[in-house]
């Protein structure tokens, strides 16, 4: 027999457990799942987060983490200008108090990205936020940079922290390196499988590897993942070793693929316009890895799952000198 307590505690384990799989406005299933709570695109739920504030605050979430704010505003601009948005975008956002809409109409997405260069600094945002007039800031701008901004924030699904200067890897000089952790409870419970799969093959069960990308394509790597676009709209380059997500083991290879496709981000970010990102990633080697010098080809994503993102200015890639992903000493597996 359970008693009425017991009973709720289980029902709240069980919630704590799938908070990630569903709205928390309405409990209702997500069509993505990821690390990070949000909400899905029914209207009341928009209404209720947008014009209510339920479960989100715009304001703390600037005061509270500027940095990554401003990464995801910029990777969201350079998204828009390089016409990448649309991996990843709503069906429309709208201002409901001014009726403004934005859809994913090529002409609607590529205006996105000048109008977050409209939007102020983040440490202006931040006094803003500190004296209650963030709202009136942003409308007087343009009336859909608060919604824009809150879709910005709260659609991203992944884990992001500022690492300390007694955390950063010395053999990257990247100035802005974070751990990024872009899996689902799920996806993670998959890769371990195939780490302990690989593991039944040989002792080495895992290796690091770097995945360099454009800067128009980490807005949509952080909502979804790293994803196989081999043979889809979205792929970029060619695919002469096969299909799959495309790695490398040192760094100067991924970092010459962060160049391609990049265009710019927000002319206002602390982080400029001209950086390139780079992923340190965790692979399970299994017999479906492929090593292709140089690159190394991962068919199945659910293999594969970021650890790290460094964000290189462009003196830093000039001074950087290649570095194995083997030689980098990871404090501990995630």
């Amino acid at each position: 027999d359970h008693n009425s307590l017991s009973l709720i505690a289980d029902q709240f384990l069980k919630r704590l457990l799938t908070i990630n799989e569903t709205c928390y406005q309405c409990d209702g299933p997500l069509p993505i799942v990821m690390l990070r709570p949000a909400i899905c695109d029914r209207p009341l739920c928009n209404h209720q987060f947008e014009e209510c504030g339920l479960g989100f605050s715009l304001e703390e979430e600037i005061c509270h983490r500027p940095e990554i704010c401003d990464l995801l505003i910029s990777m969201c601009a350079a998204a828009s200008k390089s016409d990448r948005l649309s991996v990843f975008f709503p069906k429309a956002l709208q201002d409901l108090r001014s009726g403004k809409m934005l859809s994913t109409s090529l002409q609607d997405i590529s205006r996105i990205g000048n109008i977050l260069d409209l939007c102020p600094r983040i440490t202006s945002l931040a006094e803003f936020a500190a004296t209650g007039t963030l709202d009136a800031e942003l409308r007087e701008r343009n009336p859909l940079l608060p919604c824009l901004l809150r879709w910005i924030i709260t659609s991203n699904r992944s884990h992001i922290r500022a690492l300390a200067s007694s955390e950063t890897f010395s053999q990257v000089l990247a100035g802005h390196q974070f751990v990024l952790m872009t899996s689902s409870p799920e996806k993670e419970a998959r890769f371990q499988s195939y780490v302990r799969e690989a593991r039944k093959q040989s002792s080495n069960a895992f290796e690091y590897a770097f995945h360099g990308s454009g800067k128009g394509n980490w807005h949509s790597i952080l909502r979804q993942g790293l994803l196989n676009m081999s043979g889809t709209q979205h792929q970029l380059h060619g695919a002469a070793y096969g299909s799959g997500v495309y790695m490398a083991p040192d760094l100067c290879t991924s970092l010459a693929y962060s160049k391609m496709s990049g265009g710019s981000g927000w002319k206002n970010s602390m982080f400029g316009e001209t950086w390139q990102a780079l992923a340190l990633c965790e692979l399970a080697n299994t017999s479906r890895l492929r090593k292709p010098n140089p690159y190394w080809v991962v068919p199945e994503a659910d293999t594969i799952v970021t650890r790290y993102l460094f964000l290189f200015t462009e003196t830093e890639i000039a001074l950087q000198r290649n570095v194995m992903a083997s030689s980098i000493n990871v404090p501990f597996r995630q």
